[in-house]
């Protein structure tokens, strides 16, 4: 059964009418792209259910000879406004998680599943 008839030889005569460059978005609009991380208007409102215990994970072991830079790179967080201390306890506490991107930087990322699991979704847009 054959729907469909390729012919090859006509496929060597087909041209690229559109040459892929690297995307020009960034420099069309540079006050959306300073470099800096951005955010969104608004507060964010987190509804857990009731029944459900906080979760407080244990922290993950850090390598010493990253300790300096991953202190480095939480200040630097704060300072930008992406963090802030918190000098209480809480009672959820999510795990750090470290990784070395290629170029050499640490990225610092935290481990919300446990969050992900008790959290209730709204089915609507506010």
């Amino acid at each position: 059964m054959q729907l469909i008839t390729i012919n090859y030889d006509n496929l060597a005569h087909i041209h690229a009418t559109h040459e892929f460059t690297k995307p020009t978005v960034p420099t069309d609009y540079p006050a959306v792209f300073d470099g800096g991380l951005g955010t969104l208007p608004g507060v964010v409102h987190l509804h857990i259910d009731d029944p459900i215990q906080p979760v407080s994970s244990r922290p993950r072991r850090i390598p010493i000879t990253l300790e300096k830079e991953i202190s480095r790179e939480l200040d630097n967080l704060v300072k930008e406004g992406v963090i802030c201390p918190v000098n209480e306890q809480s009672e959820w506490v999510s795990q750090m998680v470290v990784t070395t991107r290629k170029s050499g930087a640490i990225r610092i990322c935290i481990d919300l599943r446990p969050l992900n699991v008790v959290l209730k979704r709204l089915h609507y847009q506010q």
